[in-house]
This record gives C-alpha cells, structure tokens and sequence, in this order.
C-alpha cells in the first residue's frame, strides 16, 4: 500500500511539473505582447451595464481563459469612452480588431513611435 501512496505522490508531482513546462511554452512570452487600446465607442450614460465585463468577455474570445483575460487587461475605460487597455499579441489585437465596430491600436501610434 504504501509503495501506491509513494508511486502516485510521484506521479502527481510529474504530472504538475509537465503541465507548468508545457503552459510555459505554450503561451507568449511577455516580450511577444504590445500594449494596445481597444475603443468600441461612446458610453451611453443612460445604460446600466459594467464596460469592464464587457471588456473581460472580449479579451476572453482572444486570450486562451478568464484568468489571461484578466492578466493581460491593464485598464478599463467607463467614464468618457467604452475602451480598455490590454496587453496582446500581434495575432490577439488582430481577432480582436476583426470584430465589428471594435477599433485596435498600438499605443505607440499615440506616441508617433
């Protein structure tokens, strides 16, 4: 019995060390991602709704879960504009930008970079 105890601890341990090796590899590196604003128009002041829902939901349909979702959103935009920023790739920005009235830059084109 304790021999099954020892041999499945192992296994578990291998087995999560193989899941962090292949997240690790599968998932772009931070220097992959660029800092993008999303704009998808005015705020109507008489809706009651949460932007950053929306805005998490949206990132959700280009980031593989919730969780990158929120990693890669580094601010929401609800006061004058419905927008955010966010952290993305190059292939990101572009799903996102194929959305209808949904607007991608990369911050640096408000800088003239």
């Amino acid at each position: 019995m304790a021999a099954k105890d020892a041999l499945f601890k192992h296994f578990c341990i291998l087995s999560v060390v193989f899941l962090l090796i292949n997240h690790g590899i599968c998932l772009p590196k931070d220097e992959d991602r660029k800092v993008y604003i999303v704009y998808l128009g005015s705020l109507n002041p008489t809706e009651t709704y949460s932007p950053t829902s929306q805005h998490l939901s949206l990132l959700q349909q280009v980031v593989k879960d919730q969780r990158s979702a929120s990693a890669s959103l580094i601010r929401s935009y609800q006061r004058s504009i419905n927008g955010f920023a966010a952290k993305l790739t190059e292939k990101e920005a572009q799903k996102l930008a194929s959305k209808d009235e949904v607007f991608v830059g990369p911050v640096s084109l408000l800088y003239g970079e």
